[in-house]
């Protein structure tokens, strides 16, 4: 039994009380390491040891019941560059761990799939200690559903590309012109980088092709190169095609958002022509989108750009704005989440089980502006 329960009545006519006298999050240990350097003796232990181990480029996880771990070599030793947790402290950092925050990169979710390949692979021929994790794990992955849907969903990613294609509007299956720049290395720039990967490849938002272009056609031949290279790695999921920039006008007709990775004042002539293209075109429903200011002026835009009367603009200090929204927004989620997490963790170690509507309505009566993903107003275009 995973838990046993015992019966108790306050009165003879009460109804019957159920408490459990056993709660398996209680035996939950957990080593984080916080280094790649093991002592001999870890090294060793770790062969022969009865537990999970959830490995990704950043760290280690070590995670079993309390008794697995009693005799870890040097436990004591607080300099070794690793983490011990038990019980609820263990329960509440796992549950961190598989939504992403306590992850480089807040709420990226590799992490959790590496916990959760790592559980199913785990073999022990500790049948009721199986039987105790895998309650755990169960535990783990319904509340970290609940607390996503409750205030997670909502968290909005802080990157500048992905702040430039949101405020597009982009949507799935739409097709992207990209003005293209270089790295000193020969590369693709990080922006351009950036851009492609965000919209070539993702869920909801995956283009249906990407249009590169340069006005160096040499250099364009590079970025066309390095574009069909991700998409060789499946890192792009889309169509790439190219198109010189002297029939910028035919790319601008064709995509539905335009991307233009250009340091303002690097190129004036082309800046001349890439505005005249924008202000000529037929088509109303697309956008334009710079991606870069001016170095020289931190990155803000030129008097060129700023006093261009372009329709269905974005500009730099757009992206920026949005970005600066992107982290109040985000404090004030994970600051729920935070609270979520603590309710969820004391009602597992009651030995009682949390659910959407309840974690719902905790943080209605413990936030002053609660905000939900359902609440959360859609990304602004600049098409209208």
């Amino acid at each position: 039994m995973l838990s046993s329960l015992k019966q108790t009545n306050a009165s003879a006519s009460a109804e019957p009380i159920y408490v459990r006298t056993h709660i398996p999050m209680h035996d939950l240990t957990i080593a984080n390491f916080r280094t790649k350097f093991f002592s001999s003796a870890v090294s060793t232990w770790k062969e022969t040891a009865d537990v999970a181990v959830a490995m990704s480029c950043a760290r280690q996880v070590w995670f079993g019941l309390k008794d697995k771990f009693t005799d870890f070599p040097g436990r004591e030793n607080t300099r070794s560059g690793i983490d011990f947790y038990e019980g609820a402290p263990a329960y509440k950092y796992l549950l961190r761990l598989v939504m992403g925050l306590e992850s480089k990169y807040v709420r990226e979710d590799s992490i959790k799939g590496q916990v959760f390949n790592c559980w199913n692979t785990y073999e022990t021929r500790d049948e009721d200690g199986k039987k105790k994790l895998e309650k755990i794990m169960q535990d783990i992955k319904a509340d970290s559903r609940f607390i996503n849907a409750a205030v997670l969903d909502g968290y909005k990613h802080y990157k500048h590309e992905i702040s430039a294609r949101d405020l597009s509007g982009q949507q799935k299956g739409e097709r992207i012109l990209i003005v293209g720049c270089e790295s000193r290395h020969g590369k693709l720039s990080n922006f351009t980088d950036g851009i492609a990967r965000v919209t070539g490849n993702g869920r909801n938002t995956r283009v249906s092709e990407i249009i590169i272009t340069h006005p160096d056609r040499s250099t364009l031949d590079k970025l066309y190169d390095e574009m069909q290279g991700l998409k060789g790695a499946g890192i792009l999921a889309c169509d790439v095609t190219r198109v010189p920039f002297g029939k910028l006008c035919q790319g601008i007709e064709k995509a539905k958002h335009v991307y233009v990775d250009m340091p303002m004042g690097s190129n004036q002539e082309a800046e001349e022509f890439i505005q005249l293209a924008w202000q000529t075109r037929l088509r109303t429903d697309n956008n334009l989108v710079m991606l870069r200011g001016a170095p020289e002026e931190k990155g803000f835009s030129t008097p060129f750009w700023e006093n261009a009367e372009l329709d269905n603009y974005i500009s730099p200090e757009m992206i920026r704005a949005d970005m600066s929204a992107r982290v109040e927004h985000n404090k004030c989620l994970l600051d729920m989440a935070d609270k979520a997490i603590d309710f969820c963790v004391g009602m597992r170690s009651r030995g009682q089980n949390p659910s959407l509507s309840k974690v719902k309505n905790f943080l209605a009566e413990v936030s002053e502006n609660p905000i939900t993903a359902s609440e959360l107003p859609a990304p602004k275009s600049a098409v209208a």
